[in-house]
């Protein structure tokens, strides 16, 4: 059973995967929206997930000296969007199970053959929640 805790404003977002590159993953933080509060933090409505971007993130590729990009949120699982509990009309975001994570290379590591190709790396990313008392549905 997938967990249903409400995100709030302040949970964070713990990105990994990604090979072959050697990302230095950095956690990234949920700004949240929703009129509705948890311990006086707002609630993470959809979309919100956008605001845990993190950018000028490190990584390195065999053979290559390091470069920097971006991590962020590609797409949800289903388990991380209620289906009923809403704030604001929009529905709530919830710990639910993994979500498609990626990392785009922004400025590209470089090698002795010139630089690493400018792409995107797939990967995964788990939401960590401070609020252990309200779940959704």
């Amino acid at each position: 059973m997938s967990d249903r805790h409400v995100l709030i404003d302040g949970d964070t977002v713990e990105y990994s995967g990604f090979a072959p590159a050697n990302v230095i993953v950095q956690p990234g933080t949920l700004k949240g929206s929703g009129p509705g509060t948890i311990d006086d933090k707002p609630i993470c409505v959809d979309g919100d997930q956008g605001s845990a971007k993190v950018e000028n993130v490190s990584y390195s590729l065999p053979s290559y000296e390091s470069g920097s990009g971006t991590l962020e949120i590609v797409t949800l699982a289903p388990d991380q969007t209620a289906s009923k509990t809403r704030t604001g009309k929009k529905p709530v975001l919830l710990v639910g199970s993994e979500c498609i994570a990626q990392f785009t290379v922004e400025t590209p590591a470089s090698g002795p053959d010139g630089p690493a190709p400018k792409i995107k790396y797939p990967g995964i990313a788990v939401f960590k929640t401070n609020n252990n008392k309200f779940r959704g549905v």
